[in-house]
């Protein structure tokens, strides 16, 4: 049974999810119509599962809400309902890292189904390996390597050998040349273990490693690194810029 969170302006749905998420078998906390009424009762209940309209009342759409949770680290999934079947709109939800998007009007077994494969997906993560870091890296004899537990192995990482860290539902990611690790831990706990000097956030999702970046497109605002092209946020492009010893 999953606590289910409803954010949905328009009465007739509203009513039809407060009948059908009990009979799916969850309980429903409440059903929200504005934007700050959503993030309040998401912040205070800590839903497992969120449903969410994109055209709520109040400042914000339901994507921006969305955008909001997201930046306070709330990583559960999100399943947009909604009558907005635009590209842009679809394209607003997926960089909120949307775990489904369902237009209206839909079937009410397809939205169960889609639930339980959300919530299993994000089980699923939660369930991926673990990384050891020592509290205090001055009592071992390299900070500068970590031992990740995957199944029964205890894999040797050397944080130079790092090319990009990426956030993702509550995870980090770890990507090396070859490799690529899946930690439950936040970007900011884990990017207080690197050495500042060598990793630089460009993205409120993903730190670099200068020593790894292949080039920067500084009119498009890119950072290529190990094949990857990542967007430089607007606040992180100055700082990565004088983290750089530039010739010119």
């Amino acid at each position: 049974m999953a606590n289910v969170l409803i954010a949905e302006h328009e009465n007739g749905f509203a009513e039809s999810f407060r009948k059908c998420i009990p009979l799916m078998g969850h309980k429903l906390i409440d059903v929200k119509d504005n934007a700050e009424g959503v993030l309040r009762t998401a912040i205070a209940t800590k839903p497992d599962i969120l449903l969410m309209e994109v055209g709520l009342k109040g400042s914000m759409d339901g994507i921006k809400v969305a955008e909001r949770l997201r930046e306070s680290g709330w990583e559960i999934p999100i399943i947009f309902i909604t009558n907005q079947d635009d590209s842009e709109t679809f394209a607003r939800a997926k960089d909120v890292k949307a775990f489904a998007y369902i237009v209206k009007p839909f079937i009410e077994q397809d939205l169960c189904r889609t639930m339980e494969l959300s919530l299993q997906l994000h089980r699923h993560f939660n369930e991926q390996v673990d990384i050891l870091l020592p509290p205090n890296t001055q009592n071992v004899l390299s900070p500068n390597i970590f031992f990740i537990k995957s199944g029964d192995k205890l894999e040797k990482i050397n944080v130079f050998d790092i090319g990009y860290v990426e956030f993702e539902h509550r995870h980090v990611v770890i990507h090396t040349a070859h490799h690529k690790y899946v930690l439950r831990i936040t970007l900011r706990d884990f990017s207080n273990k690197l050495p500042i000097d060598t990793f630089v956030q460009v993205h409120r999702q993903y730190l670099v490693n200068i020593n790894h970046i292949q080039y920067i497109n500084t009119k498009s605002n890119e950072v290529h690194i190990l094949g990857k092209i990542i967007d430089i946020g607007k606040t992180y492009k100055e700082p990565l810029m004088k983290s750089l010893n530039i010739l010119s």
